[in-house]
């Protein structure tokens, strides 16, 4: 992130195949090659330990306020992650809200069942999910992954 231009670059893109020892190998190497890197898009958070494990071997894993804070935003805030947002080393990450989801499930299927249209647009039907932050965290409704810790 490149905040005097407002821009951003993206240096590398690491594919995990859902193993945890591919995201810290994959991330160590990122951050090796390109140690000015700022920034972390996680397109979910479920291996945030080997996210931290990697940071924290090039001296990036501070919470926000420090000068070596990276910005992490991450999807999902599954359990593991929630100390991590709340301790302020997640910046900002998209959340599902398990009952919004199931009560758009529920209005599909009755539209389908009673032979509507269910109103659908060009994705799909979807439920709108949550936006957290550190702040914001603590105070969430119907955010599941709290419950499971």
């Amino acid at each position: 992130l490149d905040e005097a231009n407002d821009n951003i670059t993206i240096i590398s893109r690491i594919p995990t195949e859902w193993n945890p020892e591919l995201v810290l190998s994959g991330l160590t190497d990122a951050f090796r090659a390109h140690p000015e890197a700022n920034c972390l898009l996680l397109a979910s958070d479920w291996a945030i330990d080997a996210v931290q494990a990697a940071a924290e071997k090039f001296d990036k894993w501070h919470p926000e306020g420090d000068p070596k804070h990276i910005w992490i935003a991450s999807n999902d805030l599954l359990t593991g992650a929630i100390p991590a947002m709340e301790n302020g080393y997640i910046d900002v990450s998209v959340t599902w809200d398990a009952e919004s989801q199931a009560k758009e499930a529920a209005r599909v299927l009755m539209d389908l069942v009673q032979g509507k249209d269910p109103g659908c647009g060009p994705d799909g039907c979807l439920a709108k999910g949550s936006v957290a932050t550190p702040a914001t965290i603590k105070s969430m409704t119907n955010y599941w992954a709290r419950k499971y810790k």
